[in-house]
């Protein structure tokens, strides 16, 4: 396997985590994007009932050296 193919795979796994966590502890319903490819947002979330929608875009640690991170600790789902 390709490092770039270990990366994608990588990249699946923490998606997958946070997707089920923000549905197990959040009550979200999170869709992500059918379009084989580059995307713009790993996740499109809603709770529908309270009529909030975000998109998630889901880096792994290495990437974050890379990139300025802006988390809103008052909304924030399990940010300590």
């Amino acid at each position: 396997m390709s490092s770039f193919e270990q990366r994608i795979e990588k990249g699946s796994i923490g998606e997958e985590i946070v997707q089920q966590f923000l549905e197990d502890n959040g009550g979200y319903i999170c869709y992500s994007p059918v379009t084989s490819g580059q995307h713009p947002v790993d996740l499109f979330c809603s709770d529908f009932l309270n009529q909030n929608l975000f998109c998630a875009e889901v880096k792994l640690k290495d990437k974050m050296k890379k990139y300025k991170v802006y988390i809103d600790r008052d909304k924030c789902i399990g940010c300590g």
